[in-house]
């Protein structure tokens, strides 16, 4: 599985993860299909490589942008929208996944969207059902 976690805003404070350095606000999914798209065109998708060196390279020649908005497209589907004409969709698997896109705010806030809707809560607490 290959998720995806896109970083906008400062750099946070927290140490460096992986081979970047985390934002204050980071959008992805853990497990969830994804794709960038452009004027309809897929750009780059979680399919299209197995290999996770390959999608990284790709990914770090993409122009993201900023962050515009949020457009929940189905039941299990959510669009971020740039500023710059792209979109990343992310598509959720209403029998598997636990999440389909999550955002990392600042101060802990943690904002889920899965097939039990829309939760927010603490990044730094365990979340009770």
């Amino acid at each position: 599985m290959r998720g995806i976690s896109l970083g906008f805003g400062e750099e946070s404070l927290e140490p460096k993860q992986r081979n970047r350095q985390y934002r204050l606000w980071e959008l992805g999914t853990y497990s969830g299909d994804w794709r960038i798209v452009n004027s309809g065109n897929v750009v780059l998708a979680k399919g299209f490589s197995s290999d996770i060196g390959a999608l990284d390279a790709k990914l770090a020649t993409i122009d993201l942008g900023r962050f515009a908005s949020i457009q929940q497209l189905s039941e299990s589907a959510v669009r971020v929208n740039l500023d710059n004409g792209l979109g990343v969709e992310f598509f959720g698997d209403t029998d598997g996944d636990d999440e389909y896109f999550h955002v990392f705010c600042p101060k802990n806030v943690y904002i889920e969207f899965s097939e039990r809707g829309w939760q927010v809560g603490r990044s730094d607490v365990p979340w009770t059902a």
